[in-house]
């Protein structure tokens, strides 16, 4: 009889502290051991195996969120940021040699279509972009050697009407609150 007692308070210690909420420092901890493990094995992993990973990961952020958002301290959130990113460069790690691969072939061909441009046809698009160049600077110096100074006196004259009927608003809306006030 002693032995069916022991067995179920053994039993009933085992359900009791399996079914207890964890503590912040508890679930930061297995959220530590977590991304530990994910730095020790990532080079091991499928794409199947960082599927799983990834929603291991998304949990252990939402429970962090939702439950310990304002128990974290700021040391807490420096060591989540930490793992966070250990996490995610460890993936991209995996990731960018395959997605680099997608552009090589491109890369490599725009590297020699430049190489060609700048051997064969740079030094005739240089020419033709400072011929252009000496065109604009003889515009601009005729422009204000020939039409800047009657522009800017128009652009005062036009200015001056513009302030006289300034003037003439004013002066009608002062004849304006006058009668209404009459």
């Amino acid at each position: 009889m002693k032995l069916y007692q022991f067995i179920t308070l053994l039993l009933l210690t085992i359900f009791m502290t399996s079914c207890a909420p964890q503590t912040k420092e508890s679930y930061l901890l297995n959220y530590k051991k977590f991304t530990d493990e994910v730095t020790e094995n990532h080079k091991n992993y499928t794409a199947k195996d960082w599927l799983k990973k990834d929603k291991e990961f998304a949990k252990f952020k939402r429970v962090i969120k939702e439950r310990y958002q304002n128990e974290l301290s700021f040391q807490d959130e420096l060591m989540l940021v930490k793992h966070e990113a250990s996490y995610n460069l460890l993936k991209f790690q995996k990731e960018t040699p395959n997605f680099l691969n997608l552009f090589k072939g491109d890369f490599e061909k725009l590297k020699q279509q430049l190489k060609d441009y700048t051997k064969n046809d740079m030094g005739k698009d240089v020419k033709v972009f400072k011929t252009e160049i000496e065109h604009l600077k003889k515009e601009l110096k005729n422009y204000t050697e020939n039409n800047l100074k009657g522009d800017v006196e128009q652009l005062k004259k036009e200015m001056e009407l513009m302030g006289k009927d300034f003037e003439d608003i004013e002066k009608a809306m002062e004849e304006l609150f006058e009668e209404i006030e009459k």
